[in-house]
């Protein structure tokens, strides 16, 4: 078991603050308010030229980095960051970065703060660091000093808020309207952090200083910045927690919750101290985080193998916008600590080794943030001692099944695996255990070499025999080869032209843009038990992470009862109304009517001119269809509504020639009559292409895997290379090779309709549920996880799943009936992810009386595996206290006695589905009830 306390405690030993006086005499201030207990002192000691000489940034902390003009050249074209985050306002770099489509965040220095709560200062401040590079340089933050909590300067600390308001209002008067501003702060300005739920700011900061700094980024919609860094609250004990590895977590008694990483514990503590104040709905962003490669003897933190898992599951987690325990589904900002390393920084080794590449360009180690390198093309290969040669291969008894999602993943992930493929050099022996064999050890090979890049869930093994046969050589090489997962952001300090004094950092920019990615669902009414609009609204609102709705209409129940909520509506013209909607009198009529009676209030975002029009053959519908979408948006514009789009919806019906999607094209006659004027409008008004591809509509049982997103040897585009290994993203690309070969490959696409049935008619097998989880949750993954396509790398759609409720009044086959999501009492048909965590009060789905089964681990599966099960469900917002010390089902003591009755209840309580008890095939139902004394299995 874990310690009571975990190691980033609010108490220091005494020995820790002599320690912390004596290297920072200003700690020894007689106020005892500032600094009586420091969870980061060990943070302030390893990081004193980064954090406490930034006022002027002078000292060179590098004598070797490329120019500005380099590294901006290189983040661009070389990495998937998109922003960067400066200690100063160096004008080399800024001027290096204009026109680079990256976001710069820039810092005032701590003893400018004092003068800079003048205006006239301000507005000299911003007229001589701002105005110059704004907006060719896209610098989109202005940071006020760097934790200046931590400093104990008074004058610093009185004049922050002030010198944050008068830069904003400098800005505002010199017609800067999108610079925001915030400060970043350590820790240390928590007086407790654990139970994380018990998190508070410590008194005499609390209402003197970050009551009135919340309130003004409340009011200017800015961010809370602060820099958490689970390394220095790194001891052997804690390894595992620091590092996002398997652990037992630690739990806060408060909210039941056990904490699996410390990294989301620090974060809760954070949100829970805001909260208390009454400022929880204010953003965070990570300013800084990371962890340091190399350290001096007697460090043993300090690893590649470490860094990289880090640095690693961090930008993992952060894509996936799961958020915290209290704050889930929330992506956060989050800039890594740092771009290079840097060898004149004083201080221990590791003060030098933070950085993930080195000054010629070339890794650290893979965190995953470059893009695709081509094989020889000159990819700089990883320095360092040559490891014996050792190859990755599957482990003896390994599934097919298995081997194959491997082979599936690695190949989506940037691995070349034309050599498995027919005429290969590695197609024969053609099974997949060969094949998976080949292509395990190309991604071990060029992704590290680390023994955690050969484990593919406990399925590979590292051997020192060579596995290559015949002409299939196995590569034991250093490359560097990564798709481009996210879109990252980076951060540097600088201080000269030459970036010298420049630590930057890197920065996930993942935050979930609600308006730009949301995840949709369309709202039919074709039912006569569905609830009102007003119980629906409230229902999405507070119960899902839905944020966004499309209706078939301009049903004004619907659009009043969506009044000042979050979620932003897309409204339909009916498809008779187009041809008179062309006459502009018409046009203005129709937005007076559906429109402005109901905007601001409710989000309308878009209006979709008809459904599916080319696919009806009504020729007066599809020759006005163009004009009725300019008209509406004149009249729009007219009404003084310039924030609504409008487009019109399509089936895939509208391509020719979508076998291989490079080769896919506008339908002869639509392309030049109808698209390119389309298009154009689109491109103009800033609007995006509505498309609805189904899958479903080409299911035949020999392309079940591929249509679904299971395990299959894919589609081989010839044209590109490309092997496709589910339709979604075969289509979306047919799509947008149609497009682009019309010269319009920079519209936006929106899904607007995509979904599969979960019951059927007796001759529609392909409708169950489980066919309908596994297509709606993989394609949000998709849609939403900004890997985007192969077409179209770091790309997000926005898209509208089909349909929110099953409604019973539909005509058609069964199948017609059995869209939705829910079912009319808002009990989830299947879940696929968008009920928010811990909503208990939604009622478990109503199903037919099954038999009783119970779900319980396999025979042969590890402690670790079970482990990582009960990791996760837990996670769920199962309650798991029963497995706990004094709960009814603690002994046995156990990792698989207490992994049995919490797989079991999620098991239970997930709809009791086979595959709600896959567990990675570590679980298999039982009939036979493995309750026990006092604890009881539901």
């Amino acid at each position: 078991m874990l310690p009571k306390k975990s190691s980033y405690s609010l108490f220091i030993s005494d020995l820790e603050i002599i320690k912390l006086i004596s290297i920072f005499p200003m700690f020894a201030s007689s106020d005892s308010i500032w600094f009586l207990e420091l969870p980061e002192a060990r943070h302030l000691m390893a990081a004193t030229s980064a954090k406490l000489e930034n006022t002027c940034f002078t000292k060179v902390h590098r004598d070797n980095l490329p120019p500005p003009s380099q590294v901006a050249n290189f983040i661009k074209t070389q990495t998937i960051i998109d922003s960067i985050k400066i200690f100063d306002t160096n004008h080399g770099i800024l001027n290096a970065f204009a026109n680079s489509g990256i976001s710069v965040t820039v810092t005032v220095g701590n003893g400018d703060i004092p003068s800079l709560a003048n205006l006239n200062s301000a507005r000299g401040w911003v007229a001589a660091n701002i105005a110059p590079f704004h907006p060719q340089t896209r610098i989109n933050r202005i940071v006020v000093g760097n934790e200046i909590m931590a400093t104990a300067n008074k004058p610093w600390i009185s004049n922050l808020v002030p010198a944050m308001r008068t830069i904003h209002k400098a800005l505002a008067l010199a017609g800067i309207t999108n610079v925001q501003v915030t400060t970043p702060h350590s820790l240390g300005i928590l007086s407790i952090s654990e139970p994380p739920s018990a998190g508070q700011f410590r008194r005499g900061f609390d209402r003197a200083i970050f009551a009135p700094m919340l309130q003004f980024l409340r009011e200017t919609k800015s961010p809370f910045m602060v820099n958490p860094y689970p390394y220095f609250g790194y001891s052997p004990n804690m390894a595992n927690y620091a590092l996002f590895k398997r652990n037992r977590g630690v739990h806060d008694k408060y909210t039941g919750i056990t904490y699996t990483n410390m990294y989301d514990a620090m974060l809760d503590a954070t949100y829970s101290a805001m909260r208390k104040l009454g400022y929880g709905d204010v953003g965070i962003v990570v300013g800084e985080t990371g962890w340091p490669s190399v350290c001096d003897p007697g460090q043993p933190a300090c690893s590649m193998e470490n860094a990289a898992w880090f640095n690693g599951n961090l930008v993992r987690r952060t894509s996936q916008g799961k958020g915290t325990p209290l704050m889930p589904n929330r992506r956060f900002e989050t800039y890594l600590f740092s771009l290079f390393n840097e060898n004149l920084k004083p201080g221990p080794t590791a003060e030098r080794n933070w950085g993930l590449f080195r000054p010629d360009f070339s890794p650290v180690y893979d965190a995953g943030i470059l893009r695709n390198v081509q094989r020889g093309s000159g990819g700089r290969q990883r320095p360092g001692p040559t490891p014996g040669s050792q190859w990755c291969v599957p482990k003896p008894g390994v599934s097919d099944q298995a081997l194959q999602a491997n082979i599936d993943y690695a190949c989506s992930q940037g691995v070349d695996c034309k050599p498995i493929q027919l005429g290969g050099a590695c197609f024969n022996p053609n099974n997949v255990r060969s094949h998976a064999s080949y292509v395990m050890n190309l991604f071990y090979q060029t992704h590290g070499r680390q023994a955690f890049n050969c484990d593919f869930s406990n399925t590979g093994v590292l051997t020192a025999a060579n596995p290559s046969h015949g002409p299939c050589s196995f590569r034991h090489l250093f490359l560097i080869s990564k798709t481009n997962k996210k879109t990252l952001t980076m951060a540097t300090t600088g201080a000269t032209p030459s970036i010298a004094t420049a630590f930057l950092i890197i920065s996930t920019l993942l935050q979930f843009s609600t308006t730009a990615f949301a995840i949709g669902v369309n709202y039919g009414t074709l039912a006569n038990n569905l609830p009102s609009p007003s119980q629906v609204a409230n229902f999405l609102e507070t119960q899902t992470i839905i944020d966004s709705i499309k209706i078939f209409d301009t049903n004004p129940d619907i659009l009043r009862a969506f009044a000042n909520s979050n979620i932003t509506v897309t409204v339909t013209v009916g498809n008779g109304d187009i041809p008179a909607l062309v006459d502009a009198n018409a046009a203005s009529q129709w937005v007076a009517n559906n429109i402005k009676p109901y905007y601001p209030q409710t989000r309308i975002r878009l209006i979709a001119v008809g459904n599916e029009i080319l696919f009806t053959g009504n020729k007066e519908w599809i020759s006005r269809l163009v004009p009725c979408m300019k008209s509406l948006h004149q009249a729009l514009v007219r009404a003084g509504i310039k924030d609504v789009k409008v487009s019109t919806p399509h089936t895939l019906g509208i391509l020719h020639n979508s076998v291989h999607p490079s080769a896919a094209r506008i339908r002869p006659g639509y392309d030049r009559v109808i698209f390119a004027p389309m298009l154009q409008f689109l491109r103009q008004t800033k609007s995006p292409l509505m498309v609805n591809p189904y899958p479903y509509f080409s299911y035949s049982p020999s392309m079940e895997n591929y249509i679904l997103f299971r395990p299959n040897r894919g589609v081989h585009d010839i044209n590109t290379n490309i092997t496709y290994t589910n339709m979604f993203v075969a289509m979306m690309d047919a799509v947008y090779s149609a497009i682009k070969a019309m010269g319009y490959g920079d519209v936006d696409i929106v899904v607007a309709e995509t979904g599969w049935p979960s019951h059927g008619d007796p001759n529609q097998p392909m409708c169950t549920v489980e066919n309908a989880v596994s297509y709606n949750k993989n394609t949000l993954k998709v849609v939403t996880s900004g890997i985007g396509t192969p077409l179209m790398p770091k790309r997000r759609f926005q898209t509208y799943v089909f349909a929110l409720f099953d409604e019973n009044l539909k005509p058609g086959s069964t199948a017609e009936r059995n869209w939705g999501l829910f079912r009319p009492d808002f009990t989830p048909v299947y879940d696929v992810g968008i009920v928010r965590n811990g909503q208990s009060k939604i009622p478990t789905p109503s199903s037919p009386i099954k038999s009783k089964k119970w779900c319980v681990p396999k025979a042969d599966a590890s402690d670790r595996a079970l482990q990582a099960n009960i990791d996760y469900v837990c996670s769920q917002g199962m309650d798991c206290k029963p497995i706990q010390a004094g709960g009814a089902c603690f002994n046995p003591n156990n990792v698989r006695s207490h992994a049995s009755y919490i797989m079991n209840s999620y098991y239970q309580s997930h709809g009791r589905n086979d595959f709600n008890c896959d567990f990675s095939q570590t679980a298999v139902l039982t009939t036979s009830d493995p309750s026990h004394g006092t604890c009881k299995y539901n």
